[in-house]
């Protein structure tokens, strides 16, 4: 799979992990895809998402301007290097795990939210969870 166009189908079957893929021009973004479990955990419909910045759209209007620059950020590295990850505090108890890999003609994103790691310093795109590592080894196997 090497297109958003040939990937859909096996990423709509995701039902565990948000996913999204957006492509830029210049540091402008647009959302073509998205599975339900981003829609869902946005209470947005999948419709109404696609050709949308995900930035301003999942993003609460109060959301500071440094961190949309910061995801933004995140994506450039994930253009630049071929992948980003994160593992960081969502809420008490549980934490949420991002990656960006570069894909097609964009980025493709996934997130999901965990039980707390004990020590997130540590914590490598080796150790991702199982269901994030299967669809990276179906999409990019040579980012793990």
């Amino acid at each position: 799979m090497k297109t958003i166009e040939s990937a859909k189908l096996f990423l709509d079957q995701q039902s565990n992990i948000a996913i999204w893929y957006a492509e830029y021009e210049d540091r402008s973004e647009a959302i073509r895809f998205a599975n339900e479990k981003f829609s869902q955990t946005f209470g947005i419909p999948v419709e109404q998402i696609i050709e949308k910045s995900r930035y301003h759209l999942v993003n609460p209007p109060q959301t500071p301007a440094e961190t949309i620059e910061q995801y933004r950020n995140e994506d450039f590295v994930a253009m630049e290097q071929g992948c980003f990850f994160s593992c960081s505090p969502f809420e008490p108890g549980k934490d949420i795990i991002v990656v960006k890999i570069r894909f097609d003609q964009g980025i493709l994103g996934l997130f999901k939210i965990v039980d707390a790691k004990q020590d997130q310093s540590n914590f490598e795109l080796q150790n991702l969870d199982e269901e994030m590592a299967v669809i990276l080894q179906q999409l990019r196997p040579e980012s793990l």
